[in-house]
């Protein structure tokens, strides 16, 4: 019996509300795979292996990671493709309702006016965080849960590996000291260092959790069984995993993890061997599959053995606050990458050729990096610190995301361990293709129609990306010991496409077949499909409408917010003083308002709203200019001057 599989790891990059169209994506994959899963099952029992052209390969999703967004999607997906029946696609899913739906329901307030109302105040009695977040604990409760009678059976699900690893990152605020000691006579000095990137990493595999402790063990046949800290599935502690890797850091309140400090002990980082590959290396390892590749990077990893240092401090637990796991790692394919290696039949390195290919990484990215660079004459140094701050700011997202290597190999169409899929549509070339990407990532929380869009958009960008681009050549199928024997001629003829590469046509198979495909059509030179997702058209925001409703909730939320804050304040002051000191202080306060009040009825009020419409519209404006730039509102005509 052939035991070669198609392994296959998703890395999906933070994405704040933009995890739409990463919800987007990982729906129709997910689709597509149960639908391809049946038609192989029909024939598997009709013992007709040439029926209907259905390709009989294997593929097994063995990896979900990720960060922010990409990391709640992550998680997400592993709970609810636990469940028995047919994937529910479309709106009928729950990356629908979690990232189109979030907390729009019944006659609740829409999910912006939550976020800025007050609910987090009143619960909390402090100030968390710019935004109310407890519309994501309702979300999480309402869709991240798993009822143990609907969990499915071991292979029940023959494309999703029972024993799969789900991994998320997160920033850790309290930070893991480390400390190395130098070789050298008689030096006792120790190097210290402070690491604030975070792993949390869950995994179905009971022997795995046991050998590498920095796993936590979860067992979806316990769903429900308690609740809280004493989750015996730890679903529940995945759950808020899941919001630690998403808390924006500022805009939404950060999350505290409690883990046994086993799990940091054995947490480690992959650590790479760089080589520079100049030329093919045949016959040194089979396993180690190098071609020449211009000179790229090619990288051996291998675990960092440095334990943390804790300082004598030997507490069982460890406990710290997280936010965004974007700000350390926004883009996490390394991670996924050492899982996957790690797959029988274990690999030093992960085959690029069509030949050799039986694993890959695909990532999920919303947001690529856009090139914001000035020219000179353009560029601008900074005056001062309120102008330098945006510009700190940006290092600090922007950084994480740069890994050069990874992009580089995963654009080029010759190398089969890395995919890279990204929004695209073609009426939007050189422009942001998703709405929810406006302001910085928040723009989907303003308007369902932009994660709607976003959404559609993601299973149409992964309709295309399966059709067309995950794949490898009809030529390297009897080289390969996953497809060899596995694709009929009826079945080559039925999903073939064409595509380019180094400057040749030729034609390939899908990885993933989509059972939508009817055939190639050589005048069109395009896969024809029974079911071709339409683009919704690109959405709108009615400002005039809508910017009057939006000053008035921003001036609430401003105002319940240093509302609290005084309050907060005062007590404070006023539980640290003497009585009798307070009572003077109360009459001095009450002795100065009747003194202003005659100045407050007269140059208060007009004040209070002059400095109310300056603070709102330093706010709305950069918003409505986002919303231009993205075409989300029409631009303002200019004034033609007079004369």
């Amino acid at each position: 019996m052939n035991e070669h599989k198609f392994h296959l790891g998703l890395c999906m990059a933070g994405s704040i509300s933009a995890g739409a169209y990463t919800a987007g994506v990982l729906d129709y994959l997910f689709e597509t795979l149960d639908r391809w899963q049946e038609e192989k099952d029909k024939v598997k029992i009709s013992g007709e292996k040439g029926q209907a052209g259905i390709p009989m390969h294997d593929v097994l999703l063995d990896v979900l990671n990720g960060s922010s967004g990409g990391g709640m999607c992550a998680i997400l997906s592993a709970i609810m493709l636990q469940e028995k029946g047919r994937y529910k696609g479309g709106k009928d899913s729950r990356l629908y309702k979690v990232w189109v739906d979030l907390n729009d329901s019944g006659d609740k307030p829409l999910t912006l006016d939550q976020m800025l109302d007050g609910d987090d105040l009143k619960k909390e009695g402090k100030i968390l965080s710019l935004l109310d977040s407890t519309f994501i604990d309702h979300v999480a409760q309402r869709t991240f849960n798993l009822e143990k009678e609907e969990v499915r059976a071991p292979g029940f699900r023959p494309w999703l590996s029972d024993k799969i690893e789900v991994v998320v990152t997160v920033s850790n605020t309290r930070g893991i000291p480390y400390s190395i000691q130098f070789a050298g006579p008689g030096d006792r000095e120790k190097h210290s260092m402070t690491n604030f990137k975070h792993l949390m990493k869950f995994t179905t595999d009971e022997a795995l959790a046991k050998k590498d402790e920095s796993f936590i063990k979860i067992d979806f046949s316990k769903a429900g069984d308690g609740e809280r800290e004493n989750d015996a599935s730890n679903i529940f502690f995945m759950q808020e995993a899941a919001k630690a890797t998403g808390a924006f850091p500022i805009g939404l309140r950060p999350r505290t993890l409690k883990v046994p400090r086993k799990q940091v002990d054995s947490i480690h980082f992959p650590l790479s061997d760089i080589r520079e590959v100049t030329e093919k290396v045949s016959g040194a390892n089979d396993d180690m599959d190098i071609v020449q590749t211009n000179n790229f990077l090619c990288r051996y990893l291998q675990p960092s053995a440095v334990k943390p240092d804790w300082l004598n401090d030997d507490s069982e637990h460890y406990s710290f606050t997280c936010v965004d796991g974007g700000m350390t790692n926004n883009e996490p394919f390394e991670i996924a990458r050492e899982l996957l290696l790690r797959k029988p039949p274990e690999r030093n390195n992960i085959p690029r050729t069509p030949q050799k290919a039986d694993r890959c990484v695909i990532m999920i990215d919303p947001f690529p990096n856009s090139n914001e660079y000035k020219k000179e004459e353009d560029y601008k140094e900074p005056e001062d610190i309120f102008s330098m701050f945006p510009v700190l700011m940006n290092i600090m997202m922007t950084q994480p995301l740069f890994k050069l290597e990874d992009i580089e190999l995963a654009r080029h169409d010759d190398i089969y361990s890395r995919f890279l899929l990204i929004p695209t549509r073609s009426d939007r070339v050189a422009k942001p293709a998703i709405a929810s990407a406006s302001l910085g990532g928040f723009g989907g929380f303003f308007e369902r129609s932009f994660r709607e869009h976003d959404f559609v958009l993601g299973r149409r960008n992964c309709q295309k990306f399966l059709q067309n681009r995950f794949g490898i050549p009809v030529s390297a199928i009897e080289d390969n010991e996953v497809f060899r024997r596995h694709w009929t001629k009826e079945a080559i003829s039925r999903f073939r496409y064409k595509k380019e590469v180094n400057g040749e046509m030729e034609y390939y198979v899908p990885i993933i077949p989509d059972m939508n495909v009817t055939g190639w059509n050589e005048e069109t030179s395009k896969t024809e499909s029974s079911n071709s997702i339409v683009n919704h058209p690109f959405p709108t925001y009615d400002w005039k409408k809508k910017s009057p409703g939006l000053r008035k909730m921003i001036w609430k939320r401003t105002g319940l917010i240093v509302g609290y804050a005084f309050r907060r304040r005062t007590k404070k002051v006023l539980k640290k003083t003497v009585w009798w000191i307070n009572v003077v202080r109360i009459l001095g306060w009450f002795i100065a308002f009747i003194l202003l009040l005659p100045f407050l009825l007269v140059a208060g009020l007009p004040l209070y709203f002059i400095m109310r419409n300056y603070f709102l519209d330093r706010i709305m404006k950069p918003i409505r200019n986002n919303f231009e730039e993205f075409d989300l509102v029409s631009k303002k005509k200019k004034k033609k001057a007079a004369g």
